[in-house]
């Protein structure tokens, strides 16, 4: 079993096709989304985020490790299957304005559909502007918002006052490596659920929609 250290090794600087063949192993290994995120991705991603703060790596260096991630999801969603029952959740994952890092989202989505959800993914970078139109076109009664750095926790909390006005009964929750960084400003942002945990973050949502809405597990 590999380390922290060799997995970032190995997304740096080893052969792509195998980093891509490992982390579906792994994946497979965990058997749920959602934990194999937690277990392996976010602390391998910790670890290079370390390593590009120290200058020991550069921008394209942990740009090619987070690409080599998101080609392992994307191989691995043809096995995708639901953890949960039939699911009349609506949600929207986005990252919020000025928000440059999607893999967290991404990885969020995934495990949200994983749960039975109908999910979509608007990715990175995402205007309030026009994420509260489309959460509001869209009718969606979830919404999960990531940022990573204290100005972009505070662009989230001008994102939910947008998303009151618009969409005042969904649930919106905050994720991400800002919300770890920086858990005051966190917990003024006015969100529903702020969870660093992604299996916390979905079950306290679906407690919160209740059961009509989010059926419990293996239903």
């Amino acid at each position: 079993m590999r380390t922290v250290g060799e997995w970032a090794d190995l997304l740096l600087e080893g052969d792509p096709e195998e980093a891509v063949e490992a982390l579906r192993d792994a994946l497979t290994r965990h058997g749920d989304r959602a934990t194999f995120f937690e277990e392996t991705v976010a602390p391998i991603q910790r670890e290079i985020g370390e390593r590009w703060a120290s200058n020991a790596i550069g921008v394209a260096d942990e740009h090619r490790a987070s690409n080599l991630v998101a080609e392992a999801l994307a191989h691995a969603a043809a096995t995708r299957r639901s953890i949960g029952g039939q699911s009349r959740v609506r949600a929207v994952v986005a990252c919020v304005e000025g928000e440059l890092h999607a893999l967290a989202a991404r990885m969020a989505a995934d495990a949200a559909i994983d749960y039975g959800w109908r999910v979509t993914f608007l990715g990175a970078n995402v205007p309030t502007r026009e994420l509260a139109r489309y959460v509001a076109q869209s009718k969606a009664n979830v919404v999960l918002l990531s940022a990573a750095t204290l100005p972009n926790l505070r662009q989230a909390r001008h994102a939910i006052e947008r998303l009151r006005e618009v969409a005042p009964d969904a649930v919106v929750a905050v994720g991400g490596r800002g919300i770890v960084a920086y858990p005051e400003v966190a917990r003024t942002l006015g969100a529903d659920v702020i969870e660093s945990d992604l299996n916390a973050a979905l079950e306290a949502i679906e407690e919160r929609l209740g059961p009509s809405l989010a059926p419990e597990r293996g239903s």
